[in-house]
């Protein structure tokens, strides 16, 4: 399946997102509604159009450090598994470091 080109002139320098939208991110993180690179390795292999070398380096040189996409938007088709996406959304390492303790936030909670 060819999914397109992508036009990594449009992406800029990550901009860090709001405690808000962090929040919001870990809620629905725990309710499952999200799937993204943190899964493990082979879960950049849900984001095929973006899984070129060129397009990591750039992410590298533009601070993403994740992808991540709602699997409401997963494509039909699957690999192995794993859901497929055209579109993404990005994380710095700074960013999946305050996800992550906001998700331990909200589990802990759960307890």
């Amino acid at each position: 399946m060819h999914l397109g080109a992508v036009n990594l002139c449009s992406m800029t320098t990550y901009k860090s997102r709001t405690d808000r939208e962090i929040r919001q991110l870990a809620q629905d993180c725990v309710d499952g509604k999200i799937y993204g690179t943190w899964f493990g390795e082979e879960s950049v292999n849900a984001f095929p159009a973006f899984n070129s070398p060129e397009t990591v380096k750039h992410f590298q040189d533009t601070g993403v450090f994740h992808l991540f996409q709602y699997l409401a938007k997963a494509l039909p088709d699957e690999n192995n598994g794993i859901p497929l996406f055209q579109s993404y959304e990005t994380l710095s390492r700074y960013d999946a470091a305050r996800l992550e303790q906001a998700i331990h936030r909200l589990t802990r909670h759960k307890k």
